[in-house]
């Protein structure tokens, strides 16, 4: 029990110094060239899809730490019954940070959930059928930049 207690501290650590230290959207990469470009949203933010105009603060610091601390829970159940082998999940989850991803050339707007838990960003394309979604694909016959 300490060691989730330990584990959500931490958590709630690293995302009020994500917070402090950055603004909010932050640009993290934009390149006209490549047609490639990400806003880094917090999902209470006023420019998130996922806002809530009616909700007070007190409600959205509730769900926050709610939300933290699902997320440490999942964390210290997945290193629960550790092995020796190494993987990187792909999981969707009610995350903190949004990405307002601007693909292609020209270029289509995506909404992405940022796992700060994970190396991997991926989005679905259009034309694959390995994995049904409802959101907006990505089409890469439609983008000039677009290399397979």
């Amino acid at each position: 029990m300490a060691a989730f207690f330990s584990a959500l501290a931490l958590s709630l650590l690293l995302q009020l110094l994500l917070l402090a230290i950055l603004p909010n959207p932050t640009t993290i990469f934009a390149s006209k060239l490549l047609g490639f470009s990400i806003d880094l949203i917090h999902r209470d933010s006023s420019l998130s899809p996922l806002y809530d105009p009616s909700s007070t603060l007190a409600q959205r610091a509730e769900q926050a730490a709610l939300r933290s601390m699902l997320h440490s829970r999942s964390i210290a159940s997945r290193f629960a019954n550790t092995t020796s082998m190494i993987s990187s999940p792909v999981m969707a989850g009610p995350g903190e940070f949004l990405m307002k991803l601007l693909l292609g050339a020209p270029s289509s707007l995506y909404w992405a959930i940022i796992d700060t838990s994970s190396n991997v960003i991926w989005t679905t394309c259009r034309h694959c059928d390995n994995y049904p979604v409802k959101t907006p694909m990505f089409d890469p016959l439609q983008s000039s930049t677009y290399k397979n």
